[in-house]
């Protein structure tokens, strides 16, 4: 009897090894693969997507009049995440000149 207590346990002992071994496994499979930016989306600022947030007849409607943000209009601090407040204000200028040139005016009169 006490040889067969002995293989059980070993037995036992040998069944919880492989299960976490197979538990080990099994995190490093589950291990999410790291996203890695190529060299054009590292310079890119901002995401061109699919799915715009505007109508094209509501931007072409609307960008001309975009600004950004001031004290003046009550704001006690401004942070702009992506560039300094000059460079902002220069991308903005930059940006609605662009549409001016390439967009399709909705509203002539």
């Amino acid at each position: 009897e006490e040889k067969g207590e002995k293989l059980e346990e070993e037995e036992e002992e040998k069944e919880d090894e492989e299960d976490k071994e197979e538990e080990e496994e099994v995190e490093k499979e589950e291990e999410p693969p790291k996203a890695e930016l190529t060299d054009e989306e590292k310079k890119m600022s901002f995401v061109k997507r699919d799915i715009k947030d505007l109508t094209p007849v509501v931007m072409s409607a609307a960008f001309a009049k975009f600004t950004l943000p001031t004290k003046d209009e009550g704001f006690d601090d401004i942070k702009y995440e992506w560039a300094k407040g000059a460079k902002c204000d220069e991308y903005l200028k930059k940006w609605i000149l662009e549409r001016k040139l390439s967009m399709r005016i909705e509203d002539l009169q």
